[in-house]
Protein backbone atom coordinates (compact mmCIF):
# COMPACT_ATOMS: atom_id res chain seq x y z
CA UNK A 1 0.00 0.00 0.00
CA UNK A 2 1.57 3.16 -0.69
CA UNK A 3 1.84 6.09 2.04
CA UNK A 4 -0.58 8.86 1.60
CA UNK A 5 1.85 11.41 0.26
CA UNK A 6 1.51 9.31 -3.02
CA UNK A 7 -2.30 9.84 -3.12
CA UNK A 8 -1.76 13.28 -2.48
CA UNK A 9 0.66 14.30 -4.96
CA UNK A 10 -1.54 12.19 -7.79
CA UNK A 11 -4.16 14.09 -6.54
CA UNK A 12 -2.21 17.74 -6.23
CA UNK A 13 -1.04 17.03 -10.11
CA UNK A 14 -4.49 16.07 -11.54
CA UNK A 15 -6.21 19.44 -10.29
CA UNK A 16 -3.58 21.57 -11.86
CA UNK A 17 -3.10 19.52 -15.05
CA UNK A 18 -6.99 19.91 -14.87
CA UNK A 19 -7.08 23.14 -14.03
CA UNK A 20 -4.39 24.39 -16.87
CA UNK A 21 -6.51 22.20 -19.67
CA UNK A 22 -9.71 23.90 -18.98
CA UNK A 23 -9.35 26.85 -20.80
CA UNK A 24 -8.01 25.72 -23.98
CA UNK A 25 -9.99 22.68 -24.47
CA UNK A 26 -12.74 25.17 -23.61
CA UNK A 27 -12.00 27.08 -26.61
CA UNK A 28 -11.38 24.28 -28.76
CA UNK A 29 -14.91 22.58 -27.48
CA UNK A 30 -16.35 25.92 -28.76
CA UNK A 31 -15.14 25.99 -32.14
CA UNK A 32 -15.50 22.74 -32.90
CA UNK A 33 -19.28 23.00 -31.83
CA UNK A 34 -19.37 20.64 -28.81
CA UNK A 35 -21.16 23.40 -26.47
CA UNK A 36 -24.17 25.66 -27.24
CA UNK A 37 -23.38 29.65 -26.21
CA UNK A 38 -26.34 30.95 -24.90
CA UNK A 39 -28.85 33.07 -26.97
CA UNK A 40 -32.10 34.76 -26.62
CA UNK A 41 -33.19 31.27 -28.11
CA UNK A 42 -32.43 29.41 -25.42
CA UNK A 43 -33.36 28.69 -22.03
CA UNK A 44 -29.74 28.05 -20.36
CA UNK A 45 -27.66 31.10 -19.54
CA UNK A 46 -24.44 29.36 -19.52
CA UNK A 47 -22.35 27.65 -22.08
CA UNK A 48 -23.89 23.80 -22.13
CA UNK A 49 -21.84 21.13 -23.55
CA UNK A 50 -23.61 18.16 -25.27
CA UNK A 51 -20.92 16.05 -27.11
CA UNK A 52 -19.03 13.25 -24.96
CA UNK A 53 -21.86 11.47 -23.66
CA UNK A 54 -21.82 8.27 -26.17
CA UNK A 55 -18.02 8.91 -25.94
CA UNK A 56 -18.22 7.71 -22.39
CA UNK A 57 -20.72 5.52 -22.56
CA UNK A 58 -18.44 3.32 -24.84
CA UNK A 59 -15.50 3.86 -22.68
CA UNK A 60 -17.59 2.42 -19.72
CA UNK A 61 -18.77 -0.55 -22.41
CA UNK A 62 -15.21 -1.14 -23.33
CA UNK A 63 -14.12 -1.03 -19.59
CA UNK A 64 -16.59 -3.76 -18.81
CA UNK A 65 -15.56 -5.89 -21.57
CA UNK A 66 -12.21 -5.94 -21.02
CA UNK A 67 -12.20 -6.65 -17.27
CA UNK A 68 -12.33 -3.52 -14.90
CA UNK A 69 -9.05 -5.63 -12.79
CA UNK A 70 -6.74 -5.91 -15.76
CA UNK A 71 -5.49 -2.67 -17.71
CA UNK A 72 -3.90 -4.74 -20.90
CA UNK A 73 -7.52 -6.17 -21.16
CA UNK A 74 -9.24 -3.01 -21.64
CA UNK A 75 -6.65 -1.88 -23.90
CA UNK A 76 -7.27 -5.19 -26.15
CA UNK A 77 -11.04 -4.97 -25.92
CA UNK A 78 -10.67 -1.18 -27.17
CA UNK A 79 -8.82 -2.51 -30.22
CA UNK A 80 -11.16 -5.28 -30.64
CA UNK A 81 -14.25 -3.08 -30.26
CA UNK A 82 -12.35 -0.06 -32.89
CA UNK A 83 -12.00 -3.78 -35.49
CA UNK A 84 -15.57 -4.63 -34.91
CA UNK A 85 -17.23 -0.71 -35.29
CA UNK A 86 -14.33 -0.32 -38.48
CA UNK A 87 -15.62 -3.65 -40.26
CA UNK A 88 -19.59 -2.98 -39.28
CA UNK A 89 -19.33 0.06 -41.04
CA UNK A 90 -17.05 -1.14 -44.14
CA UNK A 91 -19.24 -3.80 -44.70
CA UNK A 92 -22.85 -2.92 -43.06
CA UNK A 93 -22.98 1.42 -43.38
CA UNK A 94 -23.03 3.35 -41.06
CA UNK A 95 -26.26 3.04 -39.64
CA UNK A 96 -25.92 -0.14 -38.26
CA UNK A 97 -22.53 0.61 -36.40
CA UNK A 98 -23.69 0.89 -33.17
CA UNK A 99 -26.52 -2.09 -33.07
CA UNK A 100 -23.78 -4.20 -34.16
CA UNK A 101 -21.08 -2.94 -31.74
CA UNK A 102 -23.10 -3.19 -28.92
CA UNK A 103 -24.66 -6.24 -29.82
CA UNK A 104 -21.22 -7.79 -29.95
CA UNK A 105 -20.67 -6.14 -26.05
CA UNK A 106 -23.33 -7.84 -25.18
CA UNK A 107 -22.71 -11.18 -26.35
CA UNK A 108 -19.51 -11.07 -25.04
CA UNK A 109 -20.57 -10.15 -21.58
CA UNK A 110 -23.32 -13.01 -21.95
CA UNK A 111 -20.31 -15.02 -22.39
CA UNK A 112 -17.77 -14.03 -20.02
CA UNK A 113 -19.53 -11.85 -16.94
CA UNK A 114 -16.45 -10.48 -15.38
CA UNK A 115 -15.19 -9.52 -19.15
CA UNK A 116 -13.05 -11.20 -21.57
CA UNK A 117 -10.01 -10.81 -19.37
CA UNK A 118 -11.30 -9.77 -15.80
CA UNK A 119 -10.62 -13.14 -13.45
CA UNK A 120 -13.00 -14.70 -11.26
CA UNK A 121 -13.55 -13.52 -8.05
CA UNK A 122 -14.18 -16.34 -5.33
CA UNK A 123 -15.90 -15.60 -2.21
CA UNK A 124 -15.55 -17.79 0.81
CA UNK A 125 -18.45 -18.26 2.99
Amino acid sequence: MPPIGAYVLVAAVAAVGTFALMFPIRSLATRAGFVVEPDERRVHTRVTPYGGGAAMFLAFAVAILGGLTNPWGVVIAGLAYGLVEACATTWLGSSSTQIVTFTAVIAALALAPSGLFGGRTRVRV
